[in-house]
């Protein structure tokens, strides 16, 4: 089956919707560019059907939230990568628009809207 998916992740807090927009445009910290970096080369694997990097550029807690079918179920690394195994699965390519990142500490959210196109 083909599909286009179109996902777009959005981090609600108090804290941040509490600024006036266009006083809410900070800086990339270094730690949060090296996590685009790393959300950029999770991608450039998948569509490779890197099975290797995918594993070792995802964490072993992950959670992954399905947008592609608006059914909101949650899967794991190992079904993720279970998936990418699969002979039905092909991601041909994803582009990423308006992504933006922020720290917290040490964590950095990372928002957006990726477009994916493939077969499952």
């Amino acid at each position: 089956m083909r599909f286009q998916a179109s996902a777009l992740a959005v981090l609600g807090l108090s804290a941040v919707l509490s600024h006036a927009p266009s006083a809410w445009k900070p800086p990339v910290s270094d730690e949060a560019a090296k996590v685009e970096k790393l959300d950029r080369d999770l991608s450039a694997a998948g569509v490779r059907g890197d099975l290797d990097a995918s594993s070792r550029l995802i964490a072993d807690q992950a959670i992954f939230v399905d947008d592609l079918h608006e059914s909101g179920k949650t899967t794991t690394k190992a079904d993720n990568l279970a998936l990418m195994r699969s002979a039905d699965y092909k991601l041909g390519s994803e582009t990423f628009d308006d992504i933006h990142s922020k720290q917290f500490g040490d964590t950095v959210v990372l928002w957006g809207r990726v477009i994916a196109q493939g077969t499952d």
